[in-house]
């Protein structure tokens, strides 16, 4: 709730009810826990209780990384992108941003209806970068 943390064009919300305060959309009916067994959600969405680490395991990856930034992601915010991008260990690696795109890649904030659809321009953009490297 407190866009002055790494802050970005991300409106107020979580990715699952933007512009809305996430006390209703936990404790409401759509929720995700009311769908799935602790163990499942544990096993899915804990980070404590996951032994993955991207920002260690990246490190490992050699071959060309193309890593695409939502500039209204909720829940994957720039510094998280940043860091995951200085890890890379590949030589050939780029970060590029998706301006007016959620964390799904819908368009979201002031000028969405002025851009083309984010995942258009995504598919451009990763379409171009392959054609780069082949």
């Amino acid at each position: 709730l407190d866009p002055s943390i790494d802050p970005s064009n991300r409106p107020i919300g979580s990715i699952f009810a933007a512009g809305r305060d996430p006390f209703d959309t936990n404790y409401g009916l759509g929720g995700l826990s009311r769908t799935m067994t602790p163990r499942g959600w544990l096993s899915t969405w804990s980070g404590t209780s996951s032994y993955a680490d991207l920002y260690e395991t990246i490190r490992g990856v050699s071959v060309p990384i193309l890593i695409m930034e939502a500039d209204s992601d909720m829940d994957i915010y720039p510094a998280q992108q940043r860091r995951i991008f200085e890890n890379a260990g590949a030589t050939d690696k780029n970060l590029e941003t998706i301006a007016g795109a959620d964390h799904y890649l819908n368009p979201v904030g002031e000028n969405a209806d002025k851009l083309a659809l984010p995942r258009e321009r995504a598919a451009d953009q990763i379409v171009s970068w392959v054609r780069e490297r082949l």
